[in-house]
């Protein structure tokens, strides 16, 4: 009987580290999951993240290239408005010089 006795309590220890076995495993699996879930959503979050970096990266391209042009535009703008002044320098100085020469014709013709 006490061999028995012996053997039934052998079986409940069993039993009771077979029951500890597993709700050891089912924490380990079920914090595997848990780690793995914040995994996915870092990995989520930093591929976020690595989209806004990619978006802000080409807005600030756009925008580079759009002052770029404006400038370009401008600066052609200026050159153009500078040669149309300089002709419009050049008439005037033909001008001068004609009303200057006429003057003189009509002074050396009083003479």
């Amino acid at each position: 009987q006490q061999q028995q006795q012996q053997q039934q309590q052998q079986q409940v220890e069993v039993e009771e580290l077979q029951r500890q076995l597993e709700q050891e495993q089912e924490a380990r699996a079920i914090s595997a999951l848990e780690a793995e879930a914040k995994e996915r959503c870092w990995q989520a979050e930093l591929q976020k993240l690595q989209e806004q970096q990619l978006e802000a990266m080409q807005a600030m391209q756009q925008r580079q290239h759009r002052e770029r042009q404006e400038h370009e535009e401008r600066e052609e703008r200026l050159q153009q408005e500078l040669e149309a002044l300089q002709q419009q320098g050049q008439a005037l100085q033909l001008q001068l010089e004609q009303e200057q020469e006429h003057q003189q014709q009509q002074h050396q013709q009083q003479q």
